[in-house]
């Protein structure tokens, strides 16, 4: 089966705990309508889970840009052709080539919203790798590479509560970010834009997650208990928020919605 999927990498992670195996194992090859493909190709070649996979596809970010120009201006840096927006989708099938009925078209809000899916595990975790041998927190510093309101800022009183925990468990802090940054802590290690089979294999064996709320998380979520993962929200009013979206309830499973709302806060902080 050919797919065509436009999502963010995050929304990959969540996609791919969602799918049957029997899904999985019909594809033989997909189109990826968005800036994201690139890195998500990695994660699909050799994936186990996906043996039939033969063929993956992508648009160049220079045509993908300049096409996104002409559809909305204001998504151009992070351009992706959803098909539940009909001229996104036209745009897309067209750079590909393609007529809709050549492609399945997976729209993942429309599952993600109201799909009655359960989790299924993340195929990415279990095919990135041996295990990492020694004992660390995972640090996901907010991106800098698209101008959104999504995502946290983090600030010193964050810094201080990794700070606190890497001395109190001598562990490392491991920052993952995609750009230099000065980073206030005692022992630590700075990976920008690491190969991104290294960055679910961090995910999948950290002692602790602390961060922004991005695909990270999801991985954290998706691989240990919910007093090893602290994520920090831009809203205030996350508990409501999480109480009230489906999307979000189902993006960090398979812990519970009530160990989301203790672990996802508006501020660095572990459930004690």
């Amino acid at each position: 089966m050919k797919i065509y999927i436009s999502t963010g990498i995050g929304d990959m992670m969540l996609l791919d705990s969602l799918l049957t195996p029997e899904e999985k194992a019909s594809i033989t090859e997909i189109y990826w309508a968005s800036h994201s493909g690139k890195y998500l190709v990695p994660l699909m070649d050799g994936n186990s889970a996906y043996p039939n996979l033969r063929v993956q596809h992508l648009i160049t970010d220079a045509a993908g840009r300049a096409v996104m120009q002409t559809v909305d201006p204001r998504a151009v840096d992070f351009w992706h052709f959803r098909p539940d927006f009909g001229p996104n989708f036209g745009a897309g099938l067209t750079l590909f080539g393609l007529e809709p009925s050549d492609v399945n078209a997976i729209d993942c809000a429309a599952i993600f919203y109201t799909s009655d899916r359960t989790y299924m595990g993340s195929s990415f975790l279990d095919n990135c790798g041996p295990q990492i041998e020694h004992d660390y927190i995972l640090f996901h510093y907010p991106t800098s590479t698209r101008p959104r309101s999504d995502i946290a800022t983090i600030t010193d009183d964050d810094w201080n509560v990794v700070e606190a925990l890497s001395l109190e468990r001598d562990l490392k802090v491991v920052v993952i970010a995609d750009h230099n940054i000065n980073v206030p802590l005692s022992n630590y290690e700075l990976l920008v834009n690491p190969d991104i089979k290294k960055i679910v294999n961090l995910a999948k064996h950290c002692d602790y997650y602390a961060g922004c709320d991005s695909f990270c998380a999801v991985l954290a979520c998706q691989s240990h208990t919910a007093d090893r993962i602290s994520i920090k929200s831009h809203n205030p009013n996350i508990r409501d928020f999480i109480l009230s979206d489906r999307w979000t309830q189902k993006a960090y499973m398979p812990q519970s919605v009530e160990d989301q709302i203790l672990f996802h806060k508006p501020y660095l902080g572990w459930i004690s």
